[in-house]
């Protein structure tokens, strides 16, 4: 090899494909650089959104996917030697490392054959190597050899070209893969496609159907082709009849679940757009981005949408962020984020799980056509039931019976193929008797038959002789210049053998060169430039169709005409809305809104509005959902509470009308609104609270009748003041209690005793309480699907977050409420407790009173259910929320957080909770005997923890617990 050529020598190298294996790549720039770029059936691989042409009945019907992928492909495709010497790979070799490889061998002989091969068997060697006294100096030494790799190389710029063909071409021979299959999939039952070495069949499937699934049956043949063949494949990665697989970067799901939904899905995969999500708002937080990131981010996004069109309008701003022109992603360059294109990047990360094509949505039978003028717009409808609203392949004409004839599956006749021989028949002429004229007869007419299918087709050709050569002599010879061939003479280009001269291929190949170019020139210099915006068969449908006014309007004030025809489009997608999913094919008039709909965005910044209302229509469906869900809801009057609430008021207000009723006081004619009634009302209320406070009613019966006054007639609401005095004078001579707040030495005591009895979910619900400052009832009602632990994020977070679902003040602060456990011991127990559960379970699956009666147990056992100081107080379940509180305050001394961590409204609710004083006296007023009780297990705890710990570790059963521990 000569120097100057040693870019075209390549270099292998390996890249991580497996645990435990490499992916081997050639590296063939230089040799890529010098061979044609073609354009092959890569161009028609089949993409994801292209799936979304099958339509699927849910409740009748499933989507079923198959697919099969070949085993290191690339490496079992045959090449030529020609080929094979392409993927020459550098450094040589000397000899000695070679020459007991059976390439070596195979090399050397084929090497012996050629020398031995006649001229018509060798060819005329236009590029023979030039004499020895101009050579060049060589690369590498004579007694040295280059590896070449025998096979389609990953890294040749035409290997997907040349394995798609041969693949498909396999397939094709096999009964697969149709004319269409490279196309967008036309029909609604079955989708089957190529993506260079896997081959996949989609089709819908009846539920009720016993039959083998379609796509079942086309795998099996697609896989006893491959055997005939020998193609390995990798089984373990078959996809066989599953309704969920990702198929052509594009993820189906047709499980039973989706399907219930009403949904069949085919999106970008989930884990893609989640993570999209995840770095586009992570982006968007940040005043600044680098080129390369944003321009990955647009790549991920644009082809995420595809699924889902109307979503592209949202991208505006983000697209003018950075120049495509000058970026370079080796060396990423810092740029600013300007806030309307960090919005975008946001809002497409809110949306993403709506980035989907829904398949069970149906082809809408109507056809539809919009246009606008200056003053009106509006939009017409005509019915076209299927299968006319789908792509046909052919069109007949004169057919009487209306079904297409066995004719169109046959294939062409040969006599009509381009370059085919004439339909008449002829008289062939004998054939030589010497073998060489023979020879040479063959070779002549073999080339002058290729002319004759060049000039038919319109390529360049050439035909080189000699001039006195006898096949310018001949009939074909004459009747090719009388076609419109031209013949022309140069210089002596021969030597005076048959041997051509080493520049006659350098001239030959400059003179096609030259001649393609000049052909490119004039055909682009006479091409019309015809894009096609009529389709004849569409304007045949249009002008036989019954058409009839869908509606019209006058627009409000005169803008450009491309804004009011997308604002006609809009109209229509606006009323059709409202009816559910569909499909629709739409008319437009003009091409800039045709683009600009179907795009979802536009350059213009006048029909950025209108494009970007595809997405605005889903805030119009709002009051229509919202309205289908109010139907059967019924608004109460007054103020709102809960139902049992609203009947207990209604009760007592029913007994305070009964004790109107028996002082001959009509109850309506207090409720009227004159003052003279209002201070009535306020008398009756008065002597009626006296005598419940004498008879030795509960304060609630009064409080709650002068509450259901209230909510009857909002009017009397500010003049009920007399009767509230009465009730703050009640509250007075009440007795109030607190619930006594619970020190953490009793919390771990507690936490103790419940391991070691084997109870640790009434450990679990101690510590979750306590350290959380929750309501035991917000606890009882949780599951463990409510319950974040650290453990659930592989330890990215140290704190646990629990979901409360039915937050006692979700009518006056937030509906969602969640607690936080951040104390180390505690998270230790509760992740031993509710851990090991699964996702449906409840925390405590037991009742509320069971609970209670192993609280008071654990109490007793520790000498503190009764107090000695305080003789009408005793700990209760609310103690935990107290004692929670109490201790946090005293070691953050932030009564802000304290009041966020307890989520009460205002500070004065959190104060009753708060009680330093007698949580710090609480155990030294203990006895002797229960103080020493205390402490041993607080020492303990680290012990009975990590002993319970293991036995958990151990799916030791609880009953043992007590056992093992007394060891």
């Amino acid at each position: 090899m000569p120097a100057s050529d040693s870019y075209l020598l390549a270099k292998a190298f390996n890249c991580y494909k497996g645990p435990d294996k490499d992916r081997q790549v050639i590296d063939r720039r230089g040799r890529n650089w010098a061979e044609a770029r073609l354009c092959g059936p890569s161009l028609f691989i089949p993409v994801g959104p292209m799936l979304g042409m099958l339509e699927v009945e849910p409740f009748r019907q499933t989507l079923l996917c198959a697919a099969t992928d070949r085993k290191d492909f690339y490496h079992q495709l045959a090449v030529s030697q020609s080929k094979a010497a392409s993927n020459a790979l550098g450094p040589a070799l000397p000899r000695f490392l070679v020459e007991s490889t059976a390439a070596f061998a195979a090399a050397s002989v084929s090497q012996g054959r050629r020398a031995s091969l006649t001229r018509e068997q060798r060819g005329d060697c236009l590029k023979e190597a030039p004499p020895d006294p101009i050579r060049g100096s060589l690369l590498f030494d004579k007694d040295h050899y280059l590896v070449c790799f025998k096979a389609v190389a990953q890294g040749d710029h035409l290997g997907v070209e040349v394995a798609t063909c041969a693949h498909g071409n396999l397939l094709e021979e096999g009964g697969l893969l149709g004319p269409g299959s490279n196309k967008p999939f036309k029909g609604d039952r079955e989708a089957q496609g190529l993506v260079i070495d896997d081959y996949f069949s989609v089709c819908v499937h009846d539920l009720a159907s016993f039959e083998e699934p379609l796509c079942t049956s086309r795998l099996a043949r697609a896989k006893k082709v491959y055997a005939s063949q020998g193609l390995a494949g990798s089984d373990d990665k078959d996809i066989v009849s599953q309704p969920s697989a990702k198929i052509a970067a594009a993820e189906i799901c047709s499980t039973p679940f989706i399907r219930s939904l009403r949904l069949t899905t085919v999106a970008a995969p989930a884990q893609k757009r989640a993570a999209l999500a995840l770095v586009s708002l992570a982006s968007a937080s940040l005043s600044h981005t680098s080129d390369a990131l944003h321009l990955c981010l647009l790549g991920g996004w644009t082809a995420t949408l595809l699924f889902r069109r109307p979503l592209m309008s949202i991208l505006a701003s983000a697209h003018s962020v950075v120049s495509t022109a000058h970026v370079d992603s080796r060396k990423p360059v810092l740029c600013p984020l300007p806030r309307p294109a960090a919005q975008e990047l946001a809002l497409l990360g809110v949306l993403s799980p709506l980035a989907q094509c829904d398949l069970a949505a149906p082809m809408d039978p109507v056809l539809y056509a919009s246009d606008a003028s200056e003053d009106k717009g509006g939009f017409v409808k005509a019915s076209a039931p299927l299968p006319l609203a789908y792509v046909f392949d052919f069109v007949e004409i004169y057919s009487g019976s209306g079904r297409a004839p066995q004719l169109l599956g046959c294939s062409a006749l040969y006599h009509f193929q381009p370059g085919g021989p004439p339909c008449l028949s002829q008289l062939c002429p004998s054939y030589p008797s010497s073998p060489k004229t023979l020879l040479g007869t063959t070779l002549a007419l073999r080339a002058l038959a290729l002319m004759f299918v060049a000039l038919l087709v319109g390529a360049i050709g050439v035909l080189e002789q000699p001039r006195l050569s006898k096949m310018a002599w001949l009939t074909e010879w004459r009747r090719l210049l009388l076609l419109g061939a031209r013949e022309f003479w140069t210089g002596r280009c021969a030597r005076e053998s048959a041997k051509y001269t080493p520049l006659l291929a350098d001239a030959l190949a400059h003179e096609f060169s030259q001649a393609l170019r000049r052909e490119s020139h004039v055909t682009a210099l006479l091409k019309t430039n015809a894009p096609g915006l009529e389709n004849p068969i569409v304007n045949d449908i249009v002008l036989s169709s019954a058409w009839v006014e869908g509606d019209s309007w006058f627009w409000r004030s005169p803008v450009h005409i491309n804004i009011l025809e997308s604002a006609a489009v809009l109209r229509l997608l606006r009323s059709l809305a409202f009816s559910g999913p569909r499909r629709i094919v739409v008319l437009v008039d003009s091409s800039v809104a045709l683009h600009s709909a179907s795009k979802g965005r536009s350059p213009s910044r006048g029909l950025t509005r209108w494009a970007s209302n595809w997405a605005r229509l889903c805030l119009l469906l709002t009051p229509h959902v919202r309205m289908r869900a109010r139907s059967s809801a019924v608004l109460q009057e007054g103020r709102p509470v809960e139902t049992a609430t609203r009947q207990r008021r209604e009760k007592l207000l029913a007994e305070f009308v009964g004790w109107l009723a028996g002082i001959e006081v009509d109850f309506e004619a207090l409720l009227s609104g004159s003052l003279a009634n209002a201070h009535s009302l306020n008398k009756f209320l008065v002597r009626y609270g006296r005598c419940l406070f004498e008879a030795g009613w509960p304060y609630s019966h009064y409080s709650e009748v002068i509450n259901a006054i209230s909510a009857k007639e909002p009017l009397l609401r500010r003049s009920l003041q007399p009767a509230w005095d009465l009730a703050f004078s009640w509250m007075r001579e009440e007795p109030h209690e607190n619930h006594v707040a619970m020190p953490w030495q009793l919390l771990l005591a507690s936490i103790a005793t419940a391991l070691i009895w084997g109870w640790p979910r009434v450990a679990g619900i101690l510590a979750l309480a306590w350290g959380g400052i929750l309501r035991i009832g917000e606890v009882f009602m949780a599951r463990r699907s409510d319950l974040l632990l650290p453990g659930d994020v592989k330890g990215t977070c140290d704190y646990a977050l629990l979901s409360v679902g039915e937050p006692k003040t979700r009518y006056k602060a937030a509906r969602h409420q969640s607690a936080k456990i951040d104390q180390p011991d505690l998270l230790r127990v509760i992740s031993l407790a509710f851990g090991p559960l699964g996702f449906a379970q409840k925390l405590w699956p037991y009742s509320s009173s069971t609970f209670r009666s192993r609280f008071q147990v654990i109490m007793v056992r520790l000498e503190t259910a009764v107090l000695p100081f305080c003789k009408t107080k005793k700990l209760d379940l609310g103690s935990l929320r107290a004692g929670g509180a109490t201790w946090l305050l005293s070691v953050t001394e932030d009564d802000e957080l304290v009041r966020r961590r307890g989520r009460w409204m205002n500070h004065r609710t959190m104060e009753i909770y708060i009680q330093e004083v007698s949580s710090l006296q609480f155990i030294h007023r203990l006895p002797e005997p229960a103080q020493k009780k205390l402490y041993s297990f607080v020492q303990a705890f680290d012990a009975i923890l990590a002993r319970a710990e293991q036995l958990v570790l151990l799916k030791t059963p609880t009953t043992a617990w007590f056992a093992l521990f007394s060891v």
